[in-house]
């Protein structure tokens, strides 16, 4: 379950992997699956703005947020990061 801690984390370290597993907080709830989950999540949201998408596409994406983000307000946060990276 992607949480609002892992957005910032993820932000915090501008999507580089290598850096979070070398200097990761140890109380961090952080895991590598969620880090590749939000990873794939932010390249597929990518797709969907730059690439010609199927709207089934498009809907599976939107049913996965939901289901792995903990409240609307993490999704939010999720959807706000995608603006912010490129993938």
């Amino acid at each position: 379950m992607i949480t609002a801690e892992h957005i910032q984390t993820y932000r915090y370290y501008a999507g580089d992997i290598d850096a979070w597993a070398r200097l990761k907080n140890s109380e961090s709830t952080m895991t590598d699956g969620i880090w590749y989950t939000i990873q794939n999540i932010l390249h597929d949201l990518y797709l969907t703005k730059h690439a010609n998408t199927s709207e089934i596409f498009r809907q599976q994406l939107s049913n996965q947020i939901r289901a792995v983000c903990e409240n609307p307000q993490v999704e939010k946060e999720l959807l706000e990061l995608s603006a912010e990276t490129n993938p």
